[in-house]
């Protein structure tokens, strides 16, 4: 896996940034082989302040979250469609009916339908129309099985939330409704018991917590590979970095140089002369963006498997996510560098199959952000790690609380969000 050197901080251009003031999240749908299929998109309250708000404004505060969120998706399209996965979409009656997802690309845009037992006839033609130009229709299992033929025949995936359902009741939904081809996607998957329900129900299509669970890890301890990555780590993260032992480290690392080399002179960059040594590579990139390259690249060599890429990407946007809304704190109260690092080591468990207590040892991290990721402490850090648990769960309340205690202007958040995910997309869109 390549990873690419990380874009700077400054707001993405285009449309999308406006949405930086609407709570969104999103959650990786796999296929059958656990590899990435595309997105499922959770959109929460509208955080765009008043001309008197400024920045400091609570959910409470805000308007519901719009009934119909067809403008938002819009403005998030080059974000969300960037990587050619699919997207599932939230469209309601209104929406399907002004032909509102025409404004997305259609082979990559899979419209969720909520409450389809309960549209007229002139929804579903509007949903033939648009299967007919290249769409995807996703209904909820439950409500098509009440919902009209006409409905019916429009879905080309069927959802199963297995998270609360009895075993046998989802079985007895899923033989009730002949799917006629449509794809199986089973929601809620948060631990291996429902996994092997899903398969056994014959899912197609998974979606959950899951995937970043530390279910797996077993008791093991570092390979030298591993403690060589550690190693480097720690040097990384001395308070006054040895900058020619460092480059030393990185001759002596033939993937890990050739790989930032190949970057650096890539056309992306546009250096007039051709960077051939590491020091002048520190000198080019400067240290900061070297640093969160070597971070972000040392822990993809830890762990090389594609499968594991959604885990990566979700480590590099929780680290750029705390990073970014501690730089927004008012006042400061938490370094953002160190909880840059408590994001970015925050899916280690799952990532390397084994248990934080073994991995803390070998971290370059204060105690207290040990404790954290170790579980054995309720402190601001622990906060941060419930925060992003929250947001990447879509539970709104749970991020207004937290927000609360950590002093961060939910705007601050939603910005802060927004562009963590283009920074780690961009990170990550190496070959």
């Amino acid at each position: 896996m390549m990873v690419s050197p990380p874009a700077d901080d400054r707001p993405a251009p285009g449309p999308g940034a406006a949405l930086c003031t609407r709570l969104f999240s999103r959650q990786p749908v796999f296929d059958a082989r656990l590899r990435t299929w595309g997105y499922a998109v959770t959109f929460g309250p509208d955080l765009a302040p008043g001309p008197d708000a400024g920045v400091d404004c609570t959910l409470d505060s805000l308007p519901d979250p719009m009934p119909d969120i067809a403008a938002g998706v819009i403005a998030l399209a080059d974000a969300l469609f960037g990587q050619g996965c699919k997207v599932l979409v939230n469209f309601g009656e209104r929406s399907i009916l002004d032909e509102a997802p025409y404004a997305l690309p259609a082979e990559r845009t899979v419209i969720e339908v909520p409450g389809c037992d309960a549209l007229p006839a002139s929804a579903a033609m509007a949903l033939q129309g648009l299967r007919a130009d290249g769409f995807s229709v996703a209904l909820a299992l439950d409500e098509a099985a009440r919902a009209q033929a006409a409905i019916r025949a429009t879905a080309d995936i069927v959802l199963l939330d297995l998270d609360g359902t009895d075993p046998g009741q989802a079985r007895a939904l899923v033989e009730a409704l002949p799917r006629a081809g449509a794809l199986l996607l089973a929601r809620g998957l948060d631990d291996a018991a429902r996994l092997a329900l899903a398969r056994i129900l014959g899912a197609d299509l998974f979606q959950g917590s899951l995937f970043r669970s530390a279910e797996a890890v077993r008791a093991r301890r570092p390979t030298s590979h591993e403690a060589s990555r550690f190693r480097l780590l720690a040097a990384i993260e001395q308070p006054e970095p040895d900058f020619e032992a460092l480059a030393r480290t990185l001759q002596n690392d033939a993937a890990l140089s050739f790989r930032l080399l190949s970057y650096l002179n890539s056309p992306a960059f546009g250096f007039t002369g051709r960077i051939s040594s590491l020091q002048q590579a520190m000198l080019m990139l400067g240290w900061k963006l070297l640093k969160n390259w070597l971070r972000v690249a040392v822990l993809t060599d830890l762990a090389p498997d594609r499968k594991a890429r959604q885990i990566l990407l979700l480590s590099a946007q929780r680290g750029k996510f705390f990073e970014l809304a501690a730089s927004g704190q008012a006042p400061a109260r938490d370094d953002p560098d160190e909880v840059f690092l408590l994001g970015l080591f925050s899916l280690l468990e799952p990532l390397l199959g084994m248990p934080m207590a073994e991995v803390a040892p070998h971290l370059p991290l204060a105690p207290g952000l040990l404790d954290a990721l170790a579980g054995r402490a309720d402190n601001r850090h622990a906060l941060w790690l419930r925060l992003a648990a929250a947001y990447e769960g879509a539970d709104w309340a749970g991020v207004e609380a937290l927000a609360g205690r950590l002093e961060v202007a939910p705007l601050v958040l939603g910005v802060a969000h927004y562009k963590a995910m283009a920074w780690a997309e961009a990170v990550f869109s190496g070959p």
